[in-house]
C-alpha cells in the first residue's frame, strides 16, 4: 500500500465510521492537517458519497492572517471547491481572545454549514492534538470527561454535526502524505511561540517524555482517552436511566424541577454527579460557574437524610432539599420557610470540562 493508499484507506475509514454522507464542510485554516482533509476528502467524494465545500475563518490575530484567507480561497478556486470566508471583525477588549474567537469561529462554520445546506462541519484535529489535549487537561485538573479529549463526534444543533476524520492519524503520517502528493500548506508561525501553553506542551514536554519516560507516551494518552470516553457512555447511559425515573412531573409555577431522592441512595456518586449534570444541560444552564464544590453538594443533597438542607448555586439558582425531595428552582425564597444549611458560593472551577 503506497503512502497516498494508507492515508486515503484511514480517511475513508473515519468517515464511513461517522456515517458522512452528502455535503460536507471543510474548515481549512491552511495548515497541514486542514489542508490534507480537504484534499483528501475531495479524492474520496465519488467513492464515499460526498460533497466537499470548504469555509476558512481569519481570526485576525496576526498581522498578515488576511493573507491565509487569500490563500486558501485560491487553492478552492483551482479544484473548483466551493468556498465561503470571513474575517473576524476587530475586537476592543482583550480579555478572553483566544475563547471568543473561537466561539466566533464556530457561529461561522455553523452559519456557513446552513448555508451549503452541510449536515457535516469537518475539523483538521489529529491524533497528535488528542493526545496533547489529554495532558493538557490532566496537568490543570479535570474529570473523566476531560480525559476522554476530543470528541470525534459532536452535534451542534439539529442539522449539523462536527466531525475529525483525522483524530486516529498522526501528524506525521498526514505530512508524508502531503509531500508524497506534492500539495502545499501554510506554516502558522505562533504555533511554533512557546509562550502558549499548547505549545509549551508540544514543543518541549512531550518531547521530554518521549525521551525520558516512554517513547509511546502519546499512544498511552490516547488509550487513555479511549477508556475514558467508554466510562464516559457508561455514565451517561446509567444517568438517562436515573433521569426517566425520578424526575418528576408537575411542577408548581416557582420550581424548575424536583426530584424525588429516596431511590438514589446506594446509586454511586459519579451517576449522580452525571444524573445532576444531564439535568443541569437539559433546563438549559450555563456550566461554567458551577464548581466541583457546587456538583458535590447537590450530590450529598440527592442522599441526604434527616432535616431540611439546601445551597445556593450560580445563576441565582436554589436546591433545597425536604422529606426525600430536592427542588431546583429560580428563586430563593425557601419552600419550608428554613434557612438553608449553607450556601456555596460561585468560584473558578478547578475543571474546565
Amino acid at each position: 500500500m503506497t503512502e497516498s493508499d494508507s492515508f486515503l484507506h484511514l480517511l475513508s475509514r473515519a468517515l464511513q465510521t461517522a456515517a458522512v454522507q452528502g455535503n460536507v464542510l471543510i474548515a481549512v485554516s491552511g495548515g497541514a492537517d486542514s489542508i490534507a482533509l480537504l484534499q483528501g476528502c475531495c479524492r474520496l467524494q465519488e467513492s464515499l458519497g460526498i460533497r466537499v465545500h470548504a469555509a476558512h475563518f481569519d481570526h485576525a490575530l496576526r498581522a498578515d492572517s488576511a493573507e491565509d484567507l487569500d490563500w486558501v480561497r485560491r487553492q478552492c478556486l483551482d479544484h473548483d471547491i466551493p468556498f465561503v470566508g470571513k474575517r473576524r471583525a476587530a475586537v476592543a477588549r482583550a480579555t478572553h481572545v483566544e475563547e471568543d474567537a473561537r466561539h466566533d469561529r464556530y457561529t461561522f462554520l455553523q452559519h456557513a454549514a446552513h448555508d451549503f445546506d452541510c449536515r457535516w462541519i469537518a475539523l483538521g484535529h489529529t491524533a497528535n492534538d488528542q493526545a496533547e489535549t489529554v495532558l493538557h487537561h490532566i496537568l490543570r485538573g479535570t474529570s473523566i470527561s476531560g480525559l476522554a479529549g476530543i470528541p470525534c463526534v459532536r452535534a451542534l444543533d439539529e442539522q449539523c454535526s462536527l466531525v475529525r476524520p483525522l483524530l486516529g492519524i498522526e501528524r506525521e503520517v498526514i505530512e508524508q502524505w502531503l509531500r508524497y502528493e506534492s500539495l502545499t500548506w501554510r506554516e502558522d508561525p505562533t504555533n511554533r511561540d512557546c509562550a502558549l501553553t499548547r505549545n509549551r506542551l508540544r514543543h518541549e514536554l512531550l518531547p521530554l517524555l518521549r525521551q525520558s519516560i516512554n517513547p509511546q507516551v502519546d499512544d498511552a494518552l490516547i488509550r487513555l482517552s479511549a477508556q475514558a470516553r467508554r466510562v464516559q457512555e457508561a455514565l451517561d447511559w446509567s444517568a438517562a436511566r436515573l433521569r426517566e425515573h425520578v424526575v418528576i412531573d408537575g411542577e408548581p409555577d416557582d420550581v424548575i424541577a424536583r426530584v424525588d431522592c429516596r431511590p438514589l441512595r446506594d446509586i454511586p456518586a459519579a451517576i449522580l454527579g452525571q444524573f445532576l449534570i444531564r439535568l443541569w444541560d437539559e433546563l438549559g444552564w450555563p456550566r461554567q460557574k458551577v464548581s466541583s464544590i457546587h456538583w458535590t453538594a447537590l450530590t450529598s443533597l440527592l442522599q441526604r437524610t434527616g432535616a431540611p438542607s439546601g445551597h445556593s448555586l450560580p445563576g441565582g439558582i436554589q436546591a433545597d432539599w425536604r422529606r426525600s425531595v430536592l427542588t431546583l428552582s429560580r428563586s430563593r425564597r425557601h419552600h419550608d420557610g428554613t434557612p438553608t444549611e449553607h450556601s456555596t458560593r460561585a468560584t473558578d472551577p478547578s475543571d474546565a470540562d
